[in-house]
């Protein structure tokens, strides 16, 4: 059949970003195309000559898709539940980008929750390690070894309980005491660095930390946070929009499975 021609939009009068730089069976390539596919790939964009690699692509795209179409792959069920997917995920953009137009995010909105982030983050992160063992005698053993000069990480390994710290004897990395059960955050906020706990009942269980080292949170300025502040209220704006187009909906939604 004859290859039919991609929406490729055309002006009356083309300016430089519509003329055309290449044309497959007849679908034309313009600039606009080129810089469209190389804002949506930016590893394209950095690789050499990418403009002339764009075309390339594009040409490639074209051809290969006119020859799908030539087979009659459209009519593929598989094919047509992909084009769909594709659809509906391109609907999904856009809807989400007019909402966000309609409705920006404002500069005080993400002042806001930067004052927010800095309020809520802890001042000092600890280096951290542990072991975990089933009683208060073996967790006792284990502090007379150390102060005898045994090796906390070989001792971790033997002996902890928490097979997944263990493995990397006993390094938790940098923790902040809010980010740990109860007992350990507070066990932790009295040590100085090089110092081991005493005997920590973790209820089915016994721990002892070491900190190994402390350090000062560095927060970022708001300029360096500022994008992914704003990324994470759009989301949030999105969600809580979707939130009421279900309320608004009729959805029945059945159990998967049944």
């Amino acid at each position: 059949g004859t290859p039919q021609e991609f929406p490729f939009q055309t002006a009356t009068q083309p300016s430089p970003a519509d003329a055309p730089l290449a044309t497959v069976n007849g679908t034309v390539i313009t600039q606009a195309d080129v810089d469209r596919l190389l804002q949506q790939n930016p590893t394209l964009a950095q690789a050499e000559q990418p403009r002339q690699q764009a075309l390339e692509s594009l040409v490639n795209s074209i051809l290969l898709a006119q020859w799908a179409r030539e087979q009659g792959l459209e009519a593929n069920p598989q094919v047509q539940q992909a084009l769909d997917n594709v659809r509906r995920q391109t609907l999904i953009n856009a809807a989400g980008a007019d909402y966000l137009k309609t409705n920006p995010i404002t500069a005080e909105a993400v002042q806001a929750r930067y004052q927010q982030m800095v309020e809520n983050t802890p001042s000092t992160q600890y280096h951290v390690r542990t072991i975990v063992v089933a009683d208060q005698a073996q967790a006792r053993r284990l502090i007379r070894q150390l102060q005898a000069g045994g090796s906390f990480p070989a001792l971790a390994r033997q002996r902890s309980l928490d097979s997944n710290s263990a493995q990397q004897g006993g390094d938790l990395g940098w923790v902040v005491p809010g980010n740990l059960p109860q007992p350990l955050g507070q066990a932790l906020e009295g040590l100085e660095p090089g110092q081991i706990s005493q005997p920590i009942d973790l209820g089915q269980a016994w721990a002892i930390l070491k900190l190994e080292e402390a350090r000062e949170v560095e927060i970022p300025p708001l300029a360096q946070a500022e994008a992914r502040i704003r990324q994470q209220l759009q989301q949030e704006a999105l969600q809580q929009y979707l939130q009421v187009l279900r309320q608004q909906a009729e959805i029945d939604v059945r159990p998967a499975g049944s």
